[in-house]
């Protein structure tokens, strides 16, 4: 006899047992009206999740981004740098107004000395 279990939104069945439920991992989610609850997937580049059993990822919150998929945590910008929510690139970090980009990446406040 085959048992058919039925998990809610943010778990999957269990692969050892197939009986019961298990939460999703951090940085995985499972959406509540998914009908195939075998796997959770990977939250995407540009967001997260940072608990157990979630059924969205979140974007990344301004001046932070997430470069890969199943992020838990999202990475702050450089100093001085800024980003839009749901960055996925360092890239997507840019110098904060009133600063600018060096050669090497970092970024210096503009100068107000004009001799």
């Amino acid at each position: 006899m085959t048992v058919h279990v039925k998990c809610r939104g943010g778990e999957r069945v269990n692969r050892d047992h197939g009986e019961t439920c298990d939460l999703c991992p951090l940085g995985t989610f499972n959406s509540a009206n998914v009908p195939d609850q075998q796997n959770c997937g990977s939250c995407p580049a540009g967001s997260y999740t940072s608990f157990l059993g979630s059924t969205v990822c979140i974007p990344c919150p301004a001046d932070t981004y997430s470069d890969y998929a199943g992020a838990h945590v999202c990475t702050p910008c450089p100093v001085n740098k800024r980003s839009a929510s749901g960055s996925d690139d360092e890239s997507d970090c840019k110098c904060d107004i009133g600063f600018v980009r060096l050669s090497d990446g970092s970024c210096r406040p503009c100068s107000l000395d004009r001799q």
